[in-house]
């Protein structure tokens, strides 16, 4: 279901000696989808940074849920991505529908899968304000007696057990919100850097099918005219990559379009939209700087600059080795030595990108409960594989399955990039399992 919170709210609320102020969250597991879901956490985030500290962090589950399922399985390993340490054993689970841990049916054990260790503090709550309306609807079949006395029993039980939870709050220790903001900040460095990863990794593929490709035509060449015409002088090109910065900046996200509309914006950092309207790089709806409309643009801690990029498929001094070559066999080992030359060279970009994100997973892990972020990743896609199914009727050429499709595709390389990480680093096997 579309979750019944879309902003962060604070609620105090006073309860005898105790005044609780209560951030209610946006849930996780929208409808609208998993970029639906990141703007919930930016709002829960935004909201931590306004205060200094936090003393307890309450997941509420239906008690009567008897499975992991898809969703609470992405919920949870989404949540936990954002929760630092320290705040471990501040967590209480209040589970919703049910008198006691007799009656529950979700299995306890399932939530140490998530955090790595059993959560020592639940409490079980049937609502009786729920159990009211249940009494309304059954009056003239008990005596209003009976009525009174089950409803008087299940007030106090609820209010015995709520008495027990705000004492247990009062008793943790005070968390910093610093180490929440800490944390999500490696998570979003984490997302740049396979984002970026992304490009890297596509360009390439791109290059490797290249070199399989012009080695086939090789292998097929029979005169020093055919190879004349394959491989010609060292070519250049520009391309766009991002690099970090210590303020944010107005980026273009359309497709292909790598455009730094605005360098340190004068707006407050947002993730709405139409607040970009009133970038002063806007013209109406249009940017113009890129042409693009304002809803495509977002508030990133990067900007694009132009890199050269240089390539080559032939030199005068493998030419001259080519055509001084005495026969085909000649011919195709030197060729086969400049192919693999130009191979290892892009195995070398890679372990370079896997240096980075390597260290950005470890900062994640030293400060945050999830310990994989492939796990993350995994438990999207079959939170999205879950709506797929849920809508079979859903017309496949429609514009809500066609995204729902290339998120899927595009998480699934992401997943093949943190495989061929561990490949790399064997050290981060226990990180990303």
């Amino acid at each position: 279901m579309q979750s019944k919170t879309s902003d962060a709210l604070k609620y105090t609320v006073s309860l005898g000696d105790i005044n609780v102020e209560i951030i209610d969250t946006p849930g996780l597991g929208d409808s609208k989808g998993i970029e639906q879901d990141k703007k919930h956490v930016t709002k829960i985030i935004d909201t931590l940074k306004k205060e200094d500290y936090v003393n307890c962090v309450c997941l509420i589950v239906n008690g009567r849920s008897s499975r992991m399922s898809a969703t609470l399985s992405y919920v949870l390993s989404e949540i936990t991505s954002i929760l630092p340490k320290t705040i471990l054993n501040n967590i209480i689970v209040v589970f919703t529908n049910t008198t006691g841990l007799l009656q529950l049916s979700f299995d306890l054990g399932a939530l140490k899968h998530y955090f790595g260790q059993n959560l020592e503090h639940s409490y079980y709550i049937e609502n009786p304000y729920c159990l009211f309306e249940k009494a309304n609807k059954k009056k003239g079949l008990m005596s209003k007696e009976l009525l009174a006395e089950s409803l008087k029993d299940e007030f106090e039980r609820t209010a015995k057990t709520l008495n027990k939870l705000f004492a247990t709050m009062k008793s943790f220790e005070l968390v910093q919100t610093n180490n929440f903001l800490q944390l999500y900040e490696k998570k979003e460095k984490i997302e740049v850097t396979v984002a970026e990863a992304l490009k890297k990794y596509d360009t390439q593929l791109e290059i490797t099918a290249e070199i399989e490709k012009k080695e086939k035509e090789i292998s097929d060449a029979v005169s020093k005219s055919q190879y004349n015409e394959k491989y010609k002088e060292r070519q250049t090109s520009t391309c766009r990559e991002s690099i970090s910065t210590s303020h944010h900046n107005t980026i273009c996200t359309a497709k292909e379009c790598f455009s730094t509309c605005h360098e340190h914006c004068i707006l407050p950092r947002t993730v709405e939209a139409i607040n970009f309207k009133s970038c002063i790089r806007m013209n109406g709806d249009y940017c113009t700087v890129c042409g693009h409309h304002y809803s495509s643009h977002q508030h990133l801690y990067v900007k694009y600059i132009d890199v050269e990029r240089v390539w080559w498929t032939i030199n005068a001094d493998m030419e001259r080795r080519f055509l001084e070559a005495k026969n085909d066999k000649e011919r195709a080992t030197l060729l086969k030595k400049e192919l693999q030359e130009k191979h290892d060279a892009i195995i070398k970009e890679k372990e370079k990108l896997f240096e980075i994100l390597n260290q950005a997973i470890k900062e994640f892990q030293a400060l945050g409960i999830n310990h994989s972020f492939k796990k993350v990743l995994k438990n999207q896609v079959s939170f999205i594989e879950h709506h797929l199914e849920g809508q079979a009727d859903l017309d496949p050429n429609s514009s809500g399955a066609k995204r729902l499709e290339e998120s899927r595709k595009e998480l699934k390389k992401k997943i093949e990039i943190i495989k061929e990480l561990k490949s790399n680093f064997q050290l981060l096997s226990t990180i990303v399992q």
